[in-house]
């Protein structure tokens, strides 16, 4: 009887050895699984990052263009706005309607 109860012991603290391996092995599985998910959103977020800071550049660079642009248009505006013209109206009244034209 005592051997029985001995043998009972030994296979039980197998089994829980045996369950616990494998619970080891499944918590170590998806700690793996998580790193993974992990590390790929990390490089996703640099990517992000990276495209962000491109954008900004890109940004920047549009709107020097558009001043530089802005600025030349209304160079041009003073320009012809001074000539003299040929028709009806003075050189005055054009003036008056190119400060109302809008962008």
């Amino acid at each position: 009887m005592q051997w029985e109860l001995s043998a009972a012991d030994c296979n039980r603290d197998k089994d829980i050895a045996a369950a616990e391996a494998k619970w080891i092995k499944v918590l170590e599985e998806q700690r793996m699984a998580e790193t993974a998910a992990e590390s790929q959103l990390n490089n996703e977020i640099a990517k992000l990052v990276d495209r962000i800071e491109e954008l900004e550049l890109q940004l920047s660079q549009e709107r020097a263009s558009h001043s530089r642009t802005r600025r030349g248009l209304e160079h041009l505006r003073v320009h012809f706005s001074s000539l003299p013209t040929s028709g009806e109206k003075s050189s005055s009244v054009y003036k008056d309607e190119l400060a109302n034209w809008t962008y």
